[in-house]
């Protein structure tokens, strides 16, 4: 099996696979599309960064439904993470919300390190992107914990489906989670 690996967002992913230009896609689950099987790989929580320094950098939260609207740094509309970050804080409006237009959680983060604001950061991009500790302590948040799902999905009707769950058994198997005690 040969992958090529494409990033955007998860609206153009699911129009795409819909539409048969993908054959898989890795994203938060649920897409949502009776045509696709979806197939749940791991739990990614969400995990809270404050600045170590300026107006936010007291703020006490020990639940995500706590957060107060005009702290909260989100992406752009379009990004998925934005409306489960909304999700996870209690439904917020988004016209309560300080209008930003960020486009990565790496500007969010420079932002945050500003002292600009707080954000929700998914477990998994901490493995891969570092945080400057200096600047941004990251928490978890008390039980229960706000997660999303993160999967594989592809069409029913793919022929190659069979090899689809063999992959997923795969990356199932060697995927690791952070240790929690870690943050």
């Amino acid at each position: 099996m040969q992958l090529a690996v494409r990033e955007t967002v998860t609206a153009t992913l699911v129009d795409e696979l819909a539409a048969g230009d993908l054959d898989i896609v890795v994203a938060s689950l649920p897409l949502g599309h009776a045509a696709f099987q979806e197939v749940a790989v791991f739990e990614d929580a969400f995990l809270l960064a404050v600045p170590r320094q300026g107006p936010y950098a007291d703020l006490a939260v020990s639940s995500a439904a706590d957060i107060l609207p005009e702290a909260l740094l989100l992406l752009e509309d379009g990004h998925c993470l934005r409306d489960q970050t909304l999700t996870v804080c209690g439904g917020i409006e988004p016209r309560r919300l300080r209008s930003s237009g960020v486009t990565s959680l790496t500007t969010i983060l420079q932002l945050v390190a500003a002292g600009q604001g707080i954000t929700l950061l998914p477990e998994i991009f901490l493995e891969t992107f570092p945080i400057d500790e200096t600047r941004i302590r990251v928490t978890r948040f008390s039980a229960p914990e706000p997660s999303r799902q993160v999967g594989i999905a592809w069409r029913r009707s793919n022929p190659r489906a069979t090899e689809f769950g063999r992959l997923v058994t795969s990356v199932s198997d060697c995927t690791t989670r952070p240790d929690q005690a870690s943050v």
